[in-house]
């Protein structure tokens, strides 16, 4: 799998290839301490992204963040599997999605992550990059799907997906909103929906939608040998310095509120 993945708009950074429960429990748990190593060949970081994506004057932007507790949104496929709950770096939302298929239905499923921030044009939301800074659940498959993001300044808001007769889940399509300023970050109507994510199975299918002025911040669902459920972490959104946030770029390559010493 690529390290590095042009997608017209910048560059998604991978954390590097994750495979195996055992792998993923690792990565999230570095997750919730804000350390991961930095790809390796020299490829920028998470953090790298942040020291390098401010455009304009760094005391006047504001970074947009989640605020509070999450809201999971209704979900597709079916009962079994373990729980997963991904969420993306501090100070990002969900933006796309990537993921492979074994022929049997969904393997894998990654959140891509973008970083939006407030000025220092007075009003203005700005995306300043896109990463794969969630950890990926599952255990990729033979087939690579094509990677699926919103447009530039979307975040996504909701999902339509589909579950094969193995209640697995087959296909995602992710619906992306603009983000606006009006005092306090507004977030609009849901204004177009990505490519699909894998293919759509007539067996069953389910929608879920954050709940209004929520975005999404992250995935939850479960899974074992494949992607038995999927779902959406919706958070409100606030906007404030970046230090004040305690997103600073870390020692491990990453923005993070805490990194301890390897």
């Amino acid at each position: 799998m690529l390290l590095s993945v042009e997608v017209g708009r910048g560059t998604v950074i991978e954390e590097g290839p994750i495979t195996g429960i055992r792998s993923i429990a690792t990565v999230a748990a570095a997750a919730l301490s804000g350390c991961l190593a930095a790809p390796p060949d020299g490829l920028p970081s998470a953090g790298a992204a942040d020291a390098g994506a401010s455009g304009g004057d760094a005391s006047t932007a504001l970074d947009l963040v989640v605020s509070g507790s999450a809201s999971i949104t209704a979900e597709v496929g079916g009962p079994g599997g373990d729980d997963y709950d991904e969420l993306c770096p501090e100070g990002r939302f969900v933006t796309g999605l990537d993921g492979t298929n074994n022929g049997a239905g969904m393997a894998s499923v990654q959140a891509i992550c973008s970083r939006f921030q407030l000025g220092p044009a007075p009003g203005k939301i700005t995306q300043v990059d896109q990463v794969k800074g969630a950890a990926v659940v599952g255990d990729p498959g033979e087939i690579d799907l094509e990677l699926v993001t919103c447009s530039d300044g979307l975040v996504v808001v909701g999902f339509h997906g589909s579950e094969n007769g193995n209640e697995v889940v087959s296909h995602l399509q992710l619906s992306c909103a603009p983000l606006d300023w009006d005092g306090a970050a507004v977030v609009r109507e849901p204004s177009e929906m990505t490519a699909e994510l894998g293919s759509p199975d007539e067996f069953a299918t389910a929608d879920g939608l954050c709940d209004g002025g929520m975005v999404a911040g992250g995935i939850s669902g479960r899974f074992g040998l494949l992607i038995d459920a999927f779902a959406l972490d919706c958070f409100a959104v606030e906007a404030m310095a970046a230090e004040q946030a305690g997103l600073t770029p870390g020692p491990c390559g990453r923005t993070s509120r805490s990194c301890p010493s390897p």
